[in-house]
């Protein structure tokens, strides 16, 4: 009678196909690896900022446009009583500058112009440019006139169109200045306007 109660130990195998279920769990595992792929792609998005330095070579274009400047130089001037010094009247990023007229003013109780030559601007080219000048002491002013020749084309460029030479006669703090300079091109158009000034301290 007791071979009726074998029937309940076939009840353990169950048990077993329960644990069966386990590797279905194993599945979800491997879906983790494909998530961390995409990730991966995410580093090619740092190569578009890298385009974005073109974007200073425009401003070095932008030199090509900068206008004529007149200017004195050295400046300011330091000088001794009875004692001499030049001054040079220059100019930057001219553009077929074909004639100069200029006139400058000073003062007469301090100081003396002795003389006035040209720079070498006007003469690049191979052509030499003419200067006409007419120094007027007792009224502290002079007249100059410096010219390319009519068959040719203007000077480009920076550097001196004219270098004066003064003697420093009495102490004081005064200006040489070049008052509303029109300078002209080759087709007689203005290629450069200004007032420069320059500073000189007599000792």
């Amino acid at each position: 009678m007791t071979s009726p109660g074998m029937p309940p130990a076939s009840a353990a195998p169950p048990a077993a196909t329960s644990a069966d279920t386990a590797p279905p769990a194993a599945n979800p595992a491997d879906a983790a690896p494909p998530a961390t792929a995409p990730p991966a792609t995410a580093a090619p998005a740092t190569a578009p900022p890298a385009t974005a330095a073109p974007a200073t070579t425009p401003a070095a274009t932008a030199d090509k446009g900068q206008k004529a400047v007149l200017r004195f130089a050295p400046a300011p001037v330091q000088a001794a009583v009875g004692g001499t010094f030049t001054a040079s009247l220059l100019i930057d990023n001219a553009a077929d500058l074909a004639a100069a007229p200029i006139q400058i003013v000073f003062d007469p109780k301090i100081l003396k112009l002795n003389d006035i030559t040209a720079g070498d601007l006007m003469n690049h080219g191979d052509v030499k440019a003419t200067l006409t000048k007419n120094i007027q002491n007792d009224a502290g002013a002079a007249a100059v006139e410096l010219k390319r020749p009519k068959d040719s084309t203007g000077a480009s460029g920076s550097g001196t169109l004219l270098t004066f030479s003064f003697s420093a006669v009495a102490a004081g703090s005064t200006q040489i200045t070049a008052p509303n300079l029109t300078l002209t091109n080759s087709q007689g158009a203005a290629a450069a306007t200004g007032s420069p000034q320059l500073t000189v301290n007599v000792k």
